[in-house]
């Protein structure tokens, strides 16, 4: 068979775009595994708790993906969980939108690496042992957070007036906590609350 200059241009053509199409795949496989790794490195989950399927982490208790097997949803409300929250690798799931730590024994402060979780829209650290002055915690990460409940906690400090900014929240609980000053005078550029 004898190439000509056009053939062997789509040959190089072709071989440059599945080169690229296995790049991206490896890369999102990677991402995928590193969702993964995060969650085992946790040690929230058991081998119970991982079902029969414990290769295919969104198969596992409480935890939800999308089509690609990134993982969007992860659910362990009253899961006992006795560990401080720091030590969850947070920036290993850039398209985590719910998160629900609520009523476990987390303890530590909210880590600033859960900054990293830009698309979240539900989050949900009530009913724990978290500490730490909040207005340390950035707000301006979550430009889609609609959800927020952080009651029921021994967070200390002045209430952040960065909570006004967030556009899109619907729900604030920060009660049962050591936390001053007036919320009302933060939230009025807020969305109205439910």
């Amino acid at each position: 068979m004898v190439f000509t200059s056009f053939t062997y241009r789509v040959v190089v053509i072709w071989a440059t775009i599945l080169t690229c199409l296995v790049a991206i795949n490896s890369s999102e496989l990677s991402a995928i595994q590193l969702e993964k790794e995060a969650l085992l490195n946790s040690t929230w989950w058991s081998k119970s708790s991982m079902t029969n399927n414990a290769s295919d982490h969104c198969e596992w208790d409480g935890i939800f993906c999308n089509s690609a097997g990134s993982i969007t949803e992860i659910y362990l409300f009253g899961h006992e969980i006795r560990r401080e929250l720091g030590q969850f690798n947070f920036s290993c799931f850039p398209n985590l939108e719910y998160l629900d730590l609520g009523s476990n024994n987390l303890s530590g402060r909210i880590p600033s690496q859960i900054g990293a979780l830009s698309k979240l829209k539900t989050l949900y650290l009530n009913g724990n042992d978290l500490t730490g002055e909040l207005g340390q915690f950035n707000f301006s990460c979550f430009p889609n957070l609609e959800y927020l409940l952080l009651g029921g906690n021994k967070l200390s400090g002045r209430i952040p007036s960065q909570i006004g900014a967030l556009s899109k929240l619907r729900v604030l609980s920060l009660g049962m906590n050591d936390l001053t000053g007036e919320l009302m005078l933060f939230v009025s550029a807020c969305c109205p609350f439910k």
